[in-house]
């Protein structure tokens, strides 16, 4: 969710506004939520009309050179917005440190500024969460498979196998060419092959790179295992089974796993807005 530009780290900011989230509250004249924020801070809302901005005073940016702390306070303020969305509903989330100056009445404003793109999201999004399914397999394994099924490779390690020194050399270099090329081929097909299966039983859609940009600190590197999809899925908890019932299809495929992860806020799939 894109706003104003940020002050400077070691900028102090006037009046600030921790923005978690935004959440329908027509039922609540007063919401409150039992939780507290990121570093005990306390948690208030901001209403314009309807609109509920989930919010705690603060006074700095957070930043931090401790991969630890950064992990806690997203662990908080993934923590609030779950809160919020289990008391009122799908909420429109806001990535984390995401901060408005001026006070109250600058947040208020600020919905008013914007009021009819987030009615709109909070509308879509009722009663949906974002799904995320991750798909990678075993390289090797799909070497093996892919390599078993293609004539022109068997054709090329029985060339390669009558000839000298010298020519081995250029067919092994055209063999592992036509090794990648149906390798590549093969991800296409899953990846058209996964959104073929979910596209009836999601209310949409996003597909993300294939393979995220960085690696979760605690996440092991493993050289077979190969990056094939990341897609993120709009639906409702009631769809949970068809959507897993979907998504073992692609996992029966040899080598390939898939991870299926949520409810989540819809992060995905949440608009931009103008400063």
């Amino acid at each position: 969710m894109n706003n104003a530009s940020p002050p400077e780290q070691d900028e102090t900011l006037s009046d600030g506004r921790y923005i978690y989230c935004l959440v329908n509250v027509s039922e609540d004249t007063n919401p409150e939520l039992a939780t507290d924020g990121i570093d005990d801070n306390q948690i208030s809302f901001i209403t314009h009309e309807d609109i509920g901005a989930v919010t705690h005073q603060c006074d700095q940016l957070y930043d931090s050179e401790e991969a630890t702390q950064i992990r806690q306070w997203l662990v908080t303020h993934q923590q609030v917005i779950d809160t919020v969305g289990s008391a009122f509903g799908t909420p429109l989330p806001f990535q984390f440190d995401v901060i408005l100056q001026g006070g109250e009445e600058s947040v208020k404003q600020w919905i008013a500024d914007n009021e009819t793109q987030i009615r709109e999201a909070l509308d879509r999004f009722r009663g949906l969460w974002e799904y995320r399914a991750h798909v990678t397999w075993d390289r090797s394994t799909v070497e093996s498979v892919v390599s078993a099924a293609d004539e022109r490779l068997a054709e090329i390690e029985a060339q390669r196998n009558k000839s000298g020194e010298g020519t081995q050399f250029l067919l092994d270099k055209r063999y592992e060419q036509r090794l990648e090329d149906l390798l590549h081929t093969r991800k296409t097909e899953l990846r058209d092959q996964l959104q073929t299966e979910l596209r009836d039983v999601v209310n949409g859609m996003e597909q993300h790179a294939a393979e995220p940009s960085v690696q979760a600190i605690d996440q092991r590197s493993d050289e077979q295992k190969e990056w094939v999809a990341r897609i993120a899925l709009l639906a409702s908890s009631a769809d949970e089974e068809s959507i897993g019932a979907k998504l073992d299809t692609i996992a029966s495929e040899p080598g390939v796993t898939v991870e299926f992860t949520g409810p989540w806020p819809p992060y995905s799939f949440t608009p931009e807005f103008s400063e």
